[in-house]
Order: structure tokens, then C-alpha cells, then sequence
């Protein structure tokens, strides 16, 4: 998603308000952003803006596939705008997350054959430790 405007709001069956955009432009702007830090860059802005109205502003975006919950084992979970399958690197030194883009099946063809079942959908998060943490010395 290039570009965030009303039109892309409204093509997704919701009323393009303020405060959808500017939820939509702080996630794009940081790629990966908790509820604590969308609200505090909303409130910025937006200093009339409770913490009730961004969640129900999430639930909206989320219930429409424009945004994403990434679920993080031990910490936060962060909204991304909707994109391509991809994967996420996240450093547990820094805690900066990464994306990486999926090429290809994303498991092995020996793993598939093992599932129970038909697979919808893969969210794979890696943890490890980023070059730049690696590299600090």
C-alpha cells in the first residue's frame, strides 16, 4: 500500500475519518508499531484522541484487512499495514522487527506433507539477533 488517502479507507467499506488517516499514516510511517506508541504519535496530533477511540479504530482496520496484528512471543504485539506474505526477523536484543519478503513456499515440501490438514494461511516470526546488535561490541 503506497499511498494512504480517504479513497483507500472508503474502498475497504469504512467512513475515511481523521483519525483513521492519521492512525494509517503513523503505521506506515514507523512499519511495525505497538498501541502504546500509535496512541502517544496520534495524541501528537490528534491531543483530543483517547485510547478507546484508537482501539476502535484498529478493530475496524484490522476487521477490513488494511492493517496486521504481529503477535510477539514475550512482548507486544505490533500493527503493520497489510502487505504481501512475508515473514518477520525480530531482534531480541533490540527488538526491531524486519520483514522479509516470501518467495517461494515458505515450508519445506517434507514438512507440508506431514500437516494434518490443507494450509490457509503461514505467519512465521524469527527470532535472533540483528547485524547491528551483532556487530556492537
Amino acid at each position: 500500500m503506497d499511498r494512504i488517502n480517504s479513497s483507500t479507507i472508503q474502498a475497504h467499506g469504512l467512513k475515511a475519518t481523521p483519525q483513521r488517516l492519521l492512525i494509517l499514516k503513523h503505521i506506515k510511517k514507523a512499519g511495525h508499531i505497538s498501541i502504546e506508541q500509535l496512541f502517544e504519535a496520534v495524541r501528537r496530533e490528534f491531543p483530543s484522541i483517547s485510547l478507546a477511540t484508537v482501539y476502535k479504530n484498529i478493530d475496524a482496520l484490522l476487521s477490513t484487512g488494511l492493517i496486521r496484528e504481529v503477535g510477539i512471543v514475550g512482548g507486544k504485539h505490533v500493527f503493520e499495514l497489510a502487505k504481501g506474505d512475508h515473514m518477520h526477523f525480530i531482534c531480541k536484543e533490540c527488538g526491531s522487527i524486519i520483514d522479509i519478503p516470501q518467495k517461494g513456499e515458505i515450508l519445506p515440501e517434507s514438512l507440508m506433507e506431514k500437516l494434518p490438514g490443507e494450509i490457509k494461511k503461514v505467519e512465521l516470526n524469527i527470532y535472533g539477533i540483528c547485524n547491528s546488535c551483532k556487530n556492537k561490541v
